[in-house]
C-alpha cells in the first residue's frame, strides 16, 4: 500500500480556487512536490498507484488490443490517466465540455512525462488535441444533457471506423471521467453501437476520499450479453467471464423469462 502520510498530505493541500488546489494536488500526485510540475517522482503517489493497477488488471483486458479509447473527462484526472495507460489504445478521443476543456491538456502534458518517464514504446495520439479551443468541436459536450454524450461517442465511433479504417471491435470506451449524465449517455451509445465499455473505481475509500493504490479496471458487459447469456444452460455459462458471470447470477431479471 502507499504511504499513508503521502496521500493524507495529497489531500491538505488546498488553495482559495478549487482549479487551484486541482493543479497543485496534480503535481504532488507525480512529483511529491505541489511546486514542480515537470517531473515524474520514482516514489510518487502515480508511480506506486500506476504499478499496482498494471498488476491487477484482468488478462482479458489486454489480450483485447484495443486501437482507440474514447474518454469522458471530468475534474479528476488521475483515473483517466491509468486507465489510458492501462488499456494500451494508440489513439485517444476526449469527450469533454467547456469547463472541463484545460484538463484535457494537463491529461496530454502529463502522458508525454509518463511515456519519457517510462520510456513507453507506444507513442500515443490524441485525435482531438486540436480541436480542445475550438466552438465547433466535435467532441466538446454539454455535461448535463446525456444526449449530448451519446451524439458525440456516435460521431467519434464513425470518424474512427468510416474515415480511419479503426474496426469496431478494436475500439472502446472508458466512462471513468464526467458527470453521471455523460457516463449514462456514454454507456447508452456502447449498447447501441456494440463498443467494450470500461471504468477505473477504487476499492478502498478513507473518509469519503477515495484511496491511492486502490484502483482497478472494470469491465462493463452490453445489456444484449448479459440478456442472452441468462438464457444459456448452466454448463454453456461455464466459458462466460467472471465479469458477465456476476452479472447474470442476479435472479431479478425475469421479464423475458416469463
Amino acid at each position: 500500500m502507499i504511504d499513508k502520510d503521502k496521500i493524507d498530505y495529497y489531500y491538505k493541500i488546498r488553495e482559495n480556487r478549487p482549479e487551484r488546489t486541482r493543479t497543485l494536488r496534480g503535481y504532488f500526485y507525480f512529483s511529491n512536490d505541489e511546486k514542480d510540475e515537470n517531473n515524474i517522482a520514482d516514489d510518487s503517489i502515480f508511480m506506486e498507484s500506476y504499478k499496482l493497477f498494471m498488476k491487477d488488471i484482468d488478462p482479458n483486458y489486454k489480450i483485447k488490443k484495443y486501437q482507440t479509447q474514447i474518454l469522458l473527462v471530468g475534474f479528476s484526472i488521475e483515473p483517466i490517466i491509468l486507465s489510458i495507460l492501462g488499456l494500451s489504445a494508440k489513439r485517444i478521443i476526449f469527450i469533454y465540455s467547456d469547463d472541463t476543456r484545460g484538463e484535457c491538456t494537463t491529461i496530454i502534458r502529463y502522458i508525454e512525462l509518463i511515456e519519457k518517464k517510462l520510456e513507453l514504446d507506444l507513442k500515443y495520439e490524441f485525435i482531438s488535441k486540436d480541436e480542445l479551443y475550438s466552438r465547433k468541436s466535435r467532441f466538446c459536450i454539454d455535461s448535463s444533457l446525456p444526449h449530448s454524450t451519446f451524439h458525440a461517442i456516435n460521431a467519434a465511433v464513425a470518424w474512427e471506423i468510416e474515415e480511419n479504417g479503426i474496426p469496431r471491435e478494436e475500439i472502446c470506451i472508458n466512462v471513468t471521467g464526467g458527470k453521471k449524465s455523460m457516463g449514462n449517455g456514454a454507456y447508452i451509445a456502447a449498447n447501441i453501437l456494440n463498443i467494450d465499455t470500461y471504468y477505473v473505481d477504487f476499492r478502498s475509500y478513507e473518509h469519503d476520499r477515495p484511496t491511492f493504490g486502490t484502483e482497478k479496471l472494470i469491465g462493463l458487459p452490453r445489456i444484449e450479453d448479459i440478456v442472452k447469456s441468462k438464457k444459456l444452460t448452466d454448463s454453456e455459462k461455464k466459458d462466460l467471464s467472471k465479469n458477465l458471470l456476476s452479472f447474470i447470477e442476479d435472479t431479478t431479471l425475469r421479464s423475458d423469462e416469463k
